[in-house]
């Protein structure tokens, strides 16, 4: 028997009014992936628990005006499905299309894998690739926080106790621009992932440099990072086996690998070396063909 009320609002003002009643004890969920596994655990205790499920603000997937739009409460197989993420966030496809099995990803959603801010969190360099932005909504309004900004530490969020994701925003790629996504775990999915590398280049015109890169990685330290230091050695840089080699050494020295039951530091190290590359050429790729091949 479940030794906490449950609440399913369908509108956001509504789940906000609601938190507010119960304060400290109460806490959003979406999939339930993640609490519910915490809660059995010992790990996490609370005395009500408010469904974000059927909240409608929380939907959908949109692009308007050159911003993309993605409801915190998108699930993961909504975002496989959608043609919009296929086509214009290769990079989002990659990473979710291996998360979990197919009744994990009918539940999470994009909001709850960025809430939990665990460093492998897989759709989130990504997102801090692509630039977004969280979209928090409380009782006092809304306000809007760099993903980059977002994590203070492990497991830790900038989000204030009252307040829910309602979106993640970000600029559309543009058309010369090409991205993708690796994870490296110890089977193809149903894992966390080791090391976790995303990479977004913008090719000039001619595709003979690089005139933008965002880079990203996960479990390659306590939070999830944006390698700023390999975006300098990648941006105005040919694309060749030099250059990425110089970012992934770069990212080396931003990234603070640990050992863990997963991998060693060391291999973590060495694993950087190999998959930054291999993720900088695929972007490459992309950017010259348009496409996801």
């Amino acid at each position: 028997m479940k030794d906490y009320d449950y609440h399913q609002p369908t509108e956001l003002a509504d789940a906000l009014r609601i938190k507010k009643g119960h304060g400290g004890e109460a806490r959003f969920v979406a999939g339930g992936t993640d609490v519910l596994v915490l809660k059995r655990a010992g790990r996490l205790d609370f005395q009500a628990l408010i469904s974000l499920r059927r909240v409608q603000e929380l939907q959908g997937i949109s692009q308007d005006k050159g911003v993309i739009r993605i409801g915190g409460g998108t699930t993961l197989t909504q975002l496989t499905a959608s043609e919009l993420v296929r086509g214009k966030l290769p990079a989002l496809h990659d990473a979710v299309s291996v998360m979990g099995c197919t009744q994990m990803r009918n539940l999470a959603t994009v909001g709850g894998n960025v809430m939990s801010a665990v460093s492998s969190g897989d759709t989130i360099p990504p997102l801090l690739a692509l630039e977004a932005v969280c979209r928090l909504a409380s009782p006092e309004g809304e306000r809007a926080v760099p993903l980059a900004d977002f994590f203070p530490g492990p497991r830790q969020t900038n989000a204030q106790d009252d307040e829910v994701l309602l979106a993640l925003e970000f600029p559309a790629p543009q058309p010369n621009c090409g991205m993708a996504f690796y994870k490296l775990g110890r089977r193809a999915a149903l894992d966390l992932a080791v090391v976790s590398v995303c990479i977004l280049l913008e090719l000039e015109a001619g595709g003979k440099r690089i005139a933008k890169a965002r880079a990203a990685a996960g479990a390659v330290g306590p939070t999830p990072l944006r390698l700023r230091a390999a975006e300098e050695k990648l941006t105005g840089a040919a694309p060749s086996e030099e250059t990425f080699a110089a970012a992934a050494e770069a990212a080396l020295a931003e990234a603070k690998p640990w050992d863990d039951v997963r991998a060693s530091r060391w291999y973590r190290q060495e694993m950087i070396r190999v998959v930054l590359p291999r993720v900088a050429w695929t972007a490459v790729q992309r950017a010259q063909t348009g496409g996801r091949s």
